[in-house]
């Protein structure tokens, strides 16, 4: 065996498997989400319903779960108009107005995602909520492509020459 073959052998079982279980590499860029990354999105989305609304004071809450962001947005729509809003055209026509406006919003929510987390949108679920008055953001996310070279960059050893 040549010494370029010796060694070629030798850093191959040095270095870990590139091919790591999706499971794990999916743990490993969640985990480098923060916090503040999270209310970043959340504040975003909560100002982009604020102005639709031509309102102020919606509340909104990110999470992270597996590979799904989920964003509870609180329409800031008073009692009052909803109940007119209800009685004025039925349950159904304020359910159908929640709907449109969050289809109007939810590609300026994918960019906000995009741009404040290291990952990529993969689809969007919008479904409103009449018993919380929340409008519910589902975004699939996966890893940006040089976040995951990044990872597989720092999970490499170093193999020292001697």
């Amino acid at each position: 065996m040549t010494v370029e073959a010796q060694t070629n052998r030798r850093e191959r079982r040095a270095s870990p498997k590139l091919a790591m279980p999706p499971t794990s590499r999916y743990r490993r860029w969640q985990d480098r989400i923060t916090e503040g990354q999270l209310e970043a999105v959340a504040m975003r989305c909560r100002e982009e319903l604020d102005v639709s609304l031509r309102r102020a004071g919606t509340n909104a809450v990110a999470t992270l779960r597996e590979n799904q962001l989920t964003v509870r947005v609180e329409h800031s729509l008073s009692a009052a108009e909803q109940n007119l809003m209800r009685k004025a055209a039925g349950r159904a026509f304020f359910q159908r107005y929640m709907e449109e406006l969050a289809e109007q919003v939810y590609p300026t929510f994918a960019y906000h995602v995009q741009h404040i987390l290291p990952c990529s949108v993969t689809y969007t679920q919008v479904q409103v909520d009449c018993e919380s008055d929340s409008i519910i953001f589902r975004f699939g996310l996966r890893p940006s492509l040089y976040w995951t070279s990044d990872m597989a960059d720092d999970q490499r050893p170093a193999i020292h020459h001697g």
